[in-house]
């Protein structure tokens, strides 16, 4: 675009037009002369030569950052080069919003309503933190202590009732008759998908153990894992006299590492057995992987098919 030039005699008033100048992402702010700045429409006594040259105000957008709903409009710096932080207008189901970062891995940098100075087309990100109150979206079942393998195992069943995969932590604490504490152990899950149900457990390997306090807790799965659950899907694919043959097959598009496939059953005479069989293998997308359980892990039972209940849960990861 161009403005033309005009002719005017000294102490003749005009008034400024508007800018028909482009420049990529800046949105004209007006006029600048002599140190002082003007919009377009306002009327200027003109009393010798003078250039007006466009003040530019650099254009400011904004990126969800993850954010599965909302938008924020984009904005520009005024006059003085400074850009007043807006209200996050993205939603994020599971997180409160932080403040806006200039990178997507960055710390939150400015609050809405802090004014910072823009001179360069940027791009700001919303920063998200998973709600402090998610363990209201965690349930945790206590299934009591299963004696069935030889030891005292305290056994949790944990679901992640949130929109957003979890690492799920359980501490256990182990106590005598007079509530002395014998041992303390933690199990974690690296990675539960939204919906999906895990074991936790832990076993006392001392003599004299009387009960178990407990507690989960739960955090944002580390940026970059996948869960697993959710992911690998488990099913039997043979039940005889001897032995389980379970078939877990990788339903993603990433590489699968399962570590332990965990075997949670319960006879007709109530007698209950959990048996963790350490896989420790790869299955790569679409294919799957058949996993043997051996008869000779359920003490209380020969023939596996006569486990009334019989679950099976995961822990691995995607890559």
């Amino acid at each position: 675009g161009s403005v033309d030039s005009m002719l005017v005699m000294p102490g003749e008033t005009i008034t400024l037009p508007k800018v028909a100048f482009k420049r990529g992402k800046h949105r004209a702010n007006g006029w600048e002369a002599g140190g002082k700045l003007y919009k377009a429409g306002d009327e200027v006594t003109v009393d010798g030569p003078v250039t007006y040259s466009v003040d530019w105000g650099a254009r400011v957008t904004f990126d969800g950052n993850g954010a599965d709903g909302g938008e924020t409009g984009k904005l520009y710096a005024d006059f003085e080069g400074n850009v007043t932080a807006p209200k996050c207008g993205f939603t994020c189901a599971d997180h409160v919003f932080k403040g806006w970062a200039t990178s997507k891995d960055g710390r939150a940098q400015y609050d809405p309503g802090e004014t910072f100075s823009n001179t360069e087309p940027s791009t700001l990100y919303a920063v998200w933190e998973l709600d402090p109150d998610i363990m209201s979206k965690v349930s945790v079942e206590g299934v009591g202590e299963d004696w069935s393998d030889g030891g005292h195992s305290t056994l949790l069943f944990v679901t992640n009732n949130s929109s957003t995969p979890l690492e799920l932590h359980a501490s256990f604490r182990f106590l005598d008759a007079s509530g002395n504490e014998l041992e303390s152990w933690t199990d974690s899950k690296s990675c539960v998908a939204p919906g999906e149900t895990t074991l936790l457990y832990q076993r006392c390997r001392k003599t004299g153990f009387y009960t178990c306090d407990y507690n989960v807790t739960a955090e944002e799965a580390t940026s970059g894992s996948g869960p697993l659950h959710g992911n690998v899907s488990v099913e039997e694919a043979s039940v005889e006299m001897g032995k389980i043959v379970v078939r877990l097959t990788n339903n993603s598009s990433k590489t699968a590492f399962v570590k332990v496939l965990y075997f949670y059953g319960k006879g007709y005479n109530g007698g209950k057995s959990l048996y963790p069989n350490v896989v420790w293998e790869s299955i790569e997308p679409g294919e799957y992987l058949d996993v043997t359980i051996e008869a000779g892990v359920a003490p209380e039972d020969a023939r596996w098919s006569e486990y009334r209940t019989r679950q099976y849960y995961l822990d691995g990861y995607l890559e």
